[in-house]
Parts: structure tokens; C-alpha cells; sequence
């Protein structure tokens, strides 16, 4: 093999062997993304389930799914849930009417969270 056909296998490598890994990256990267969106929303869709679990008014026969509504929170939650938490979710419903579909939680969709959440305090 000459020089001159090493520098010609080279120039074809170039010319098509990068476009070819630059579109095989771009689509592996693009699958990557579709990927990790797909399964937030699966992620987002358990802990509205379980949301409207813990809503429910809490009745002997349910309590297993009451478990495991707040086993998901604590699995998708930064924030650890104490057992004193954990016991008022088993005890008691959660104070929220319905998500807005914003993700900011609000009973009534108003941002006034806080006035839903005294106005439902289960009586002690």
C-alpha cells in the first residue's frame, strides 16, 4: 500500500465515517433523553396515584394501599418522611383536594395551599 492510498482510505474515512458516528451519536443521545423523559412521567403519573390513595378517607380495608401510596412518596421524595409522618398518612387523609396539573400541588388551584390545609384538619 502506497502513501497516496493511505491518504485516500483516510480522506474516505473522514468524509463518511464521521457524519456516520456523529448521526449514530446524535440518535443514541436522542434515545438517551426520550428515555429519562418517559420515565419521570411514569414517575410523576405513580405519585399522583398515590396522592389520591392517601386522599381517600383511610378505612381498614385499603390500608395496604395506603402503604404502599406512601412507600412511593418516600421513594420519590428528597425528603425523608419520619415515622411520626408516616403514621399521620396512615391515619389520616391528606388534606389536598386535586393537583393542578402544575406541580405545585394546590388544593384548589389558586396557590392557597394553606387555607386548604386548615380547613380539612381531621379533629383530634
Amino acid at each position: 500500500m502506497t502513501t497516496g492510498d493511505k491518504k485516500q482510505n483516510t480522506s474516505l474515512l473522514i468524509i463518511y465515517g464521521l457524519p456516520a458516528l456523529t448521526v449514530l451519536l446524535g440518535a443514541l443521545i436522542g434515545s438517551w433523553f426520550t428515555y429519562l423523559v418517559q420515565s419521570r412521567h411514569v414517575d410523576v403519573k405513580l405519585v399522583e396515584i398515590a396522592v389520591g390513595i392517601l386522599r381517600a378517607e383511610p378505612k381498614e380495608n385499603i390500608r395496604p394501599a395506603r402503604e404502599w401510596a406512601a412507600k412511593v412518596l418516600v421513594k420519590y421524595s428528597d425528603v425523608a418522611l419520619s415515622d411520626e409522618a408516616m403514621k399521620a398518612l396512615m391515619n389520616y387523609r391528606l388534606p389536598i383536594r386535586y393537583l393542578n396539573g402544575n406541580g405545585n400541588g394546590n388544593g384548589n388551584g389558586n396557590g392557597n395551599i394553606r387555607r386548604d390545609l386548615n380547613e380539612e384538619r381531621p379533629a383530634q
